[in-house]
């Protein structure tokens, strides 16, 4: 693999990006993830940007030699990512985050595909895994559903989540910085902006990185709930306004997802039946928060 390419001289091939908030412990496996990579180490620079500076990292936490650790107290993962694209020495940008476990050779595969100068961007595969395949939870069989639509959301929309997209630094700083006032979607709102400078963009189903499915219901309530904090509201007392959101809501949050669900062939009866009663719970979450928000609460960030 002629890897300089897409070197320059003397600088790291490739960054690798990760914000963490209060994640240290899954942030070692992903350390150790990266450890075990098929191109050099002396080739990858690996920048985690600690996104509560209150919150030092233990001691136990074994760093890489090629990794640092930086600190970012704006909130929000995207303000965190701009201040480690800022500090970063490579030529080529990987996003990842701290609960991702990268397979080995995820960065060699990476590589590959930018020996074809025509490729901007690439968004790699999401594995989600559960905790024990035998007695998965409500809330993992949701996410072995609809978490990490990557395929899916690069072919038809345009965007590749955070969580394994790899983009030229040159190309990156045409398009700009991510959107630091938002708390969730902003890599959602980059690409759409990288669509528009024409930037490319193509599904990589080798290029892996692995992700834990969310155990419980209340981690993805505090999702949903982050997702419409990224949103902006305004009081309405219109009655026909109010009834076409909640209506709105319902169809596109509640009854897509159950038709969804239950056109799955990997869940049974019984778990399609769990699924759907995660998904009532969440578009409940939902319209809760869409109303909080609206009354002038503020976005929470977790």
């Amino acid at each position: 693999m002629e890897i300089e390419k897409v070197n320059t001289p003397g600088l790291p091939i490739i960054t690798v990006i990760i914000p963490t908030y209060h994640d240290w412990d899954r942030l070692q496996l992903c350390f150790n993830a990266l450890g075990n990579q098929t191109i050099p180490r002396d080739s990858i620079e690996i920048i985690v940007i600690n996104n509560d500076p209150a919150d030092l990292s233990p001691q136990k936490l074994d760093v890489p030699s090629n990794a640092k650790i930086i600190t970012e107290p704006r909130p929000g993962s995207y303000a965190a990512r701009n201040t480690a694209v800022r500090q970063s020495r490579g030529s080529i940008l990987a996003f990842t985050d701290s609960d991702c476990i990268p397979e080995n050779d995820w960065l060699e595969r990476a590589l590959e595909k930018f020996q074809n100068n025509t490729v901007d961007r690439i968004g790699g595969k999401v594995v989600v895994f559960c905790k024990d395949d035998n007695q998965k939870s409500s809330a993992e069989l949701y996410d072995t559903v609809f978490a990490f639509q990557q395929e899916k959301a690069i072919n038809k929309i345009g965007y590749s989540v955070t969580a394994n997209l790899i983009v030229r630094k040159s190309r990156f700083l045409e398009v700009g910085y991510f959107n630091d006032k938002l708390y969730s979607g902003g890599d959602h709102e980059w690409n759409m902006r990288a669509n528009k400078k024409g930037l490319s963009l193509i599904y990589t189903p080798d290029v892996i990185v692995n992700h834990p499915a969310r155990k419980t219901i209340r981690e993805l309530e505090k999702k949903v709930r982050r997702v419409m904090g990224s949103g902006s509201w305004s009081i309405s007392q219109n009655f026909f306004e109010e009834l076409y959101n909640r209506l709105y809501m319902f169809l596109s949050k509640f009854v897509k997802l159950a038709l969804v669900t239950l056109r799955t062939k990997k869940l049974t009866i019984s778990e399609k039946r769990k699924v759907i009663k995660v998904i009532l719970h969440l578009y409940l979450a939902s319209v809760d928060e869409y109303h909080r928000l609206r009354k002038g609460g503020n976005a929470n960030r977790e």
